[in-house]
């Protein structure tokens, strides 16, 4: 009897657990304030980085109060036109990675090098033959799962469309340096004018001692030691215009050149 009792007890306690956190979820306790728009506990809750959570919805917010709410959407057409100017590069590349591993192929058949340029030879040669039979796979895996695979490509799109039309306003905005970053080039002048400007506007309430240092991050980030690109029209361009639209497709003659600078101890078939 006391067991079944205590079951009883137990399971009370985890249905109250229960309606206690949807209760949470459906009443907003405000951790921040962005332009008069609360940001509530339940919308970084769950974050492993709660802070960071918390600065990208202030930065997300900020930037559609400034700048319209749908200013970085991505339409169907830029997507798709996006998608393509990739699949035509991968498709490119494939094609000059074979033209490549032939060259290195003929070298090696032709001409005799030392020891050690004729390894380097053999590890491209290996590292190209690698490069092809991987983008054969996927093309493999793009036919067998056609939908699945599209609907990732298509998210992934999305989402740098996105990012790149968020730099594109600021960088129009403010203008200044950019840097060069992994994903995509930054305007981080830009990053900078635009966090002063949230900041001395004084519209971001942070409601949370917890938060308190929640632009710290985005401060140290703006201004750690970085390697500035030329302030030229290349560099601008990167925002003027859709950069997947200008891909560079044609590094074969480039490659070729820069292989035949390698040194030959003698020419002739080994």
């Amino acid at each position: 009897m006391l067991h079944y009792i205590s079951l009883i007890i137990c399971f009370f306690s985890i249905f109250l657990q229960v309606v206690s956190a949807q209760a949470m979820d459906q009443e907003c306790f405000p951790v921040a304030r962005v332009y008069q728009e609360n940001i509530c506990r339940a919308e970084i809750r769950n974050d492993p980085d709660r802070l960071e959570k918390l600065f990208q919805l202030i930065w997300d917010k900020a930037l559609r109060h400034k700048f319209g709410e749908d200013f970085d959407e991505a339409s169907e057409e830029e997507i798709n036109a996006y998608l393509e100017a990739f699949r035509q590069r991968e498709r490119q590349r494939y094609s000059e990675r074979q033209q490549i591993l032939l060259f290195i192929e003929r070298l090696l058949h032709d001409n005799q090098y030392s020891e050690e340029n004729k390894n380097k030879l053999e590890n491209q040669k290996e590292m190209l033959s690698s490069l092809i039979k991987s983008y054969e796979e996927r093309e493999k895996v793009r036919e067998e799962y056609q939908e699945a695979y599209q609907r990732r490509q298509k998210s992934g799109a999305r989402l740098i469309i996105g990012s790149w039309k968020r730099n594109k306003v600021l960088f129009d905005h403010y203008g200044g340096r950019i840097i060069f970053q992994q994903f995509g080039l930054e305007p981080i002048d830009a990053y900078e004018a635009f966090l002063k400007d949230v900041k001395e506007e004084g519209r971001v309430e942070i409601l949370n001692e917890e938060f308190t240092e929640v632009f710290m991050r985005m401060e140290h980030y703006i201004s750690m030691g970085h390697n500035f690109l030329p302030d030229n029209e290349e560099t601008t361009s990167y925002f003027s215009s859709p950069f997947w639209l200008h891909l560079d497709t044609n590094n074969f003659e480039a490659r070729k050149k820069e292989l035949q600078t390698i040194p030959v101890l003698s020419t002739g078939s080994n």
